[in-house]
């Protein structure tokens, strides 16, 4: 007979990195894009994208130079780690080209 507090318990054969990416999303972009090599700024980017998944941010900018992983990050790995959380939740992505946006929501 199992209880609240033992079905509640994460069995011992869950891989830890499995657990992380559930927690934050740079963990989870490292587990879903195998070459994908966090610096020290995409763990702040992932931390304050867990502000805007709890509410407690309604409007993040974000200024890096090009080419250095924010859209990969933000636009691709966060809304799929975002609505694996959440179900019932909706995510619009824009850009200021529509290309753009349409690439995003196919990966």
């Amino acid at each position: 007979m199992t209880n609240a507090a033992t079905s509640s318990r994460v069995p011992s054969s869950v891989d830890p990195l499995l657990i992380a990416a559930q927690l934050h999303p740079t963990t989870f972009a490292r587990l879903t894009k195998r070459n994908y090599r966090p610096a020290p700024f995409h763990w702040q980017i992932g931390t304050a994208l867990l502000d805007v998944a709890a509410g407690r941010c309604d409007r993040l900018m974000i200024f890096v130079p090009p080419r250095h992983g924010k859209s990969e990050l933000v636009s691709v790995r966060f809304p799929a780690w975002y609505l694996g959380r959440n179900p019932d939740k909706r995510v619009i992505a824009t850009s200021y080209g529509a290309d753009l946006a349409e690439d995003f929501g196919r990966q």
